[in-house]
């Protein structure tokens, strides 16, 4: 979605280049747009990282849903008996993580996600993406230079 934005307003800008109107106050909008579009596309993302770290720190194996507790343990339009995907899942989280004790294994499970697995997630999400101080530094400061030059005009066009 970002890309696409971006690519957009690059595409806006370049066109307002090339019919030679780049200069005044249309450049410092469309410079304004992009980094407002910047902005919100990084608080939304920030958001659902959030929103991950939450839910992680919540999860329960037990709480889980299952599909065939959901329909009652009928296919829906038919007759006939689904297998408790519930069971079946309980009892290989059983198996792997706690020796077929299935109390022990699921409690198990659940330190993993709270523990391991998030701090893993954690990593690989704050390794893929820019820090937000840096967004911050990128973006605000220019956007602030922008609306400057728009609201006071340009010292350096204005001493001519």
């Amino acid at each position: 979605r970002i890309t696409t934005l971006l690519a957009i307003a690059s595409w806006a800008l370049e066109g307002a280049r090339a019919v030679g109107d780049f200069t005044g106050n249309v450049r410092e909008i469309l410079y304004l747009a992009v980094t407002y579009i910047c902005a919100e596309e990084f608080g939304r993302f920030l958001d659902e990282v959030q929103g991950l770290k939450s839910e992680l720190k919540r999860f329960s194996v037990l709480k889980a849903k299952c599909y065939g507790c959901s329909v009652n343990h009928c296919l829906p339009g038919t007759e006939q008996v689904l297998p408790c995907d519930r069971e079946e899942v309980n009892g290989s989280i059983a198996h792997w993580y706690g020796n077929d004790n299935i109390d022990f294994g699921l409690n198990k499970f659940d330190e993993m996600i709270h523990g391991q697995f998030k701090n893993e997630i954690s990593a690989a999400i704050n390794g893929s993406r820019i820090p937000y101080t840096f967004v911050l530094l990128a973006t605000v400061w220019p956007g602030l230079h922008q609306i400057e030059k728009i609201i006071i005009g340009d010292p350096l066009k204005d001493a001519d």
